[in-house]
């Protein structure tokens, strides 16, 4: 128990820390793009361009160019973000015959959160419901419950590979056959993430 309670407070103390890295990253490069102007102009027109008046006073130029930079930084960087999160919400990972989807939340954690530190609730947020590959409907959560009987699509009759080793089979008496399954489908698709085959 002190041992998933150490691993839990290093998952999240490394999450902290990836987060608050990239909120500084983002800081600097926003300050950076907002005085990139400011910064030419110095160079080219020298400190006499900011004190001086042209139609309005120097400064105030080099303020609006860096203003509309900024803005036209970080909605180029919405739409990219917004367009990479669209990708990633199609994102399929195939595991014991069926299709999982794995949402943001999956590609955000699964470099530092270890399979044993990952709550149960937050573990239905990175992996949704799995589909059958073949008539690509929703494999409901009330057909896992007797597995042993139901290998296959109750749609199609597609087989599945629902099988469990004895270990496993313990763990999904415990737990619930969907919730073992999701953390089987999380490790193997953290390493297949890791070595560059989903992203």
């Amino acid at each position: 128990m002190n041992d998933l309670l150490k691993r839990v407070k290093s998952s999240i103390a490394d999450a902290l820390a990836n987060e608050l890295i990239t909120k500084l990253l983002k800081w600097v490069l926003s300050v950076a793009v907002f005085s990139s102007p400011s910064a030419i102009l110095w160079r080219r027109k020298g400190l006499r361009f900011f004190t001086s008046v042209h139609l309005v006073q120097g400064w105030i130029i080099a303020v609006c160019l860096g203003v509309i930079l900024l803005a036209l930084f970080i909605l180029v960087k919405g739409i990219v973000t917004r367009y990479r999160k669209h990708k990633r919400k199609l994102r399929y990972f195939s595991w014991r015959g069926l299709k999982w989807p794995l949402t943001e939340p999956f590609f955000q954690n699964y470099n530092h959160l270890n399979a044993t530190a990952i709550l149960r609730g937050f573990i239905d947020q990175m992996i949704l419901t799995p589909i059958c590959p073949n008539c690509e409907r929703d494999v409901q959560i009330g057909e896992f419950d007797a597995f042993e009987d139901k290998n296959s699509c109750p749609h199609c009759q597609q087989s599945f590979e629902l099988k469990f080793a004895e270990p496993f089979l313990r763990e999904a008496v415990d737990l619930g056959t969907l919730k073992v399954l999701k953390k089987e489908v999380y490790i193997e698709a953290q390493a297949s993430a890791r070595k560059g085959k989903i992203h």
